[in-house]
């Protein structure tokens, strides 16, 4: 746990970096995304996840992933974030019902969206976000976001 957290101060470091660049909507928008998953493993850059991963010893290919779509990333400013509530530590284990949520809303939403609905108040989860009931009540989690895909396809 403690290399996740050195590569969290990291990530947080080249944030603070871009913090100042914050006027662009987009910029805005990852920033608000960012402190919104912090309680939640955060997120980290690509090639920090892949560092993680070599360390652990895993057997975990994250382009894989991420092509198979177990796992969906964020684009910002040239680079892909990876929102760590998918996996489960130590080890660097994909969580199965984020990523079961994960396919089921990727048809209609990607990157930002998916992440603003994993993080939203949710009407169909007792005015709470899906995240925080991911662990805690996975099949209404998976259930809220089979009702968003339906409503989503129109």
């Amino acid at each position: 746990m403690e290399l996740t957290t050195q590569s969290t101060r990291h990530s947080a470091k080249k944030l603070a970096a871009f913090a100042t660049f914050g006027s662009d909507q987009q910029d805005q928008r990852f920033l608000t995304l960012f402190a919104a998953l912090r309680r939640h493993g955060g997120m980290l850059p690509d090639d920090d996840v892949r560092r993680i991963s070599f360390v652990s010893q895993s057997n975990f290919g994250l382009g894989e992933a991420l092509i198979r779509g177990d796992l969906y990333a964020l684009n910002w400013r040239h680079q892909r974030w990876i929102p760590m509530f998918q996996f489960h530590m130590p080890g660097l284990r994909i969580n199965a019902t984020a990523a079961e949520v994960v396919a089921e809303l990727s048809p209609r939403l990607h990157g930002f969206e998916l992440t603003e609905w994993f993080t939203s108040i949710h009407p169909w989860l007792n005015q709470q976000s899906p995240l925080d009931l991911l662990e805690a009540a996975p099949s209404l989690v998976r259930s809220a976001a089979r009702v968003d895909r339906i409503l989503l396809a129109g």
